[in-house]
């Protein structure tokens, strides 16, 4: 019997490492659009920075877009969520993009853009992607990428016949905010919406605790003495936004924007409350990001329902459309 039991579980194991590779390996034919071919696609070209290797390279521009879709979205996503992912990462690019009139990567000369997520969007090799997913399930995942990428090659969104500044975050915690409450600047097409297809996030909520000390030497730092007393700290909300995120905040005799408190203290969003029990000070946070635009895990929540990535797209993008990018090429040309 024990032995029966061993030859089961040996073969099972075998069908799961190896069934993977032999799917792939089935599937024959392109998954690309017959447009893959097309010279005019190969034609665009983008200047990355590559901050390891302080070295600028010329890409294929849906190339790069793999690396960013890679890098910037899960690959166990809904298909539709990383269609949606590879249009607005497309579009980042492209008003970033010198060819397009955008202002490039003022950290390089001769820059678009450069890999970093701190300062524009966050890039993989294929290598460094595949090293983050379980080794039976690389070369799915891989394709899934490469499909959604080509899948909606050279698509872009605009506004009023220009493409937009496709922001996006991880997690909202409920709803997505406009763009003048977090960068001061009103963009007609960063409209809050509500988005309850997010909870499912791993950093839908975080709770982030220091003690007195830890929090008095941040404090210091700034230059802020006597805020922590016995059993009150001298800092309070000033306002905020009707989705909950702080927009300023007071800690002492100084006023921070809320997307600063954030940064100070380490937290996944501006959307938080605390409290203070004379030992420790806690917060506790909902979402992760700036919450303006596409928020990723709502729209894998969307996919879910059925939602296809313009579907996605439109619900997170107040009144765009979806365009060729040649089309605008042709017009800068």
């Amino acid at each position: 019997m024990g032995k029966n039991i061993l030859i089961y579980f040996g073969v099972t194991l075998i069908i799961l490492l190896i069934l993977p590779a032999v799917l792939v390996k089935s599937c024959k034919g392109p998954i690309f659009p017959d447009n893959r071919l097309d010279p005019s696609y190969e034609n665009i070209k983008i200047n990355v920075y590559f901050h390891k290797e302080n070295k600028l390279k010329e890409m294929d521009l849906e190339e790069y877009i793999i690396g960013v879709v890679a890098g910037e979205m899960p690959a166990r996503f809904d298909i539709e969520a990383l269609k949606a992912q590879a249009v607005i990462a497309r579009t980042y690019a492209v008003t970033r993009m010198q060819l397009f009139g955008g202002r490039g990567y003022s950290g390089y000369p001769g820059a678009d853009i450069c890999d970093d997520y701190r300062h524009s969007q966050h890039y993989l090799t294929p290598a460094e992607a595949k090293s983050n997913w379980p080794f039976w399930q690389r070369s799915i995942y891989w394709r899934k990428i490469v499909e959604g990428v080509y899948s909606t090659k050279g698509e872009i969104i605009s506004y009023q016949g220009k493409p937009i500044d496709a922001l996006y975050h991880s997690t909202c915690g409920g709803a997505t905010e406009n763009s003048e409450e977090v960068f001061t600047n009103y963009i007609p097409y960063l409209r809050g919406v509500n988005c309850p297809y997010c909870k499912d996030s791993p950093r839908f909520t975080q709770k982030v605790t220091y003690t007195k000390t830890g929090f008095k030497n941040i404090l210091e730092g700034e230059g802020l003495q006597r805020v922590v007393g016995a059993k009150e700290i001298d800092m309070g909300i000033v306002s905020k936004t009707n989705s909950d995120r702080i927009t300023y905040f007071r800690i002492g005799d100084k006023i921070y924007r809320g997307s600063d408190v954030r940064l100070l203290f380490k937290l996944n969003s501006a959307r938080f409350t605390y409290n203070y029990d004379g030992t420790n000070i806690v917060f506790n946070v909902v979402g992760y990001g700036h919450g303006v635009g596409m928020c990723q895990y709502g729209a894998n929540g969307l996919a879910k329902k059925g939602y296809n990535y313009k579907d996605i797209i439109k619900y997170y993008y107040t009144d765009v459309e979806l365009e060729n990018l040649h089309n605008y090429l042709s017009i800068k040309e």
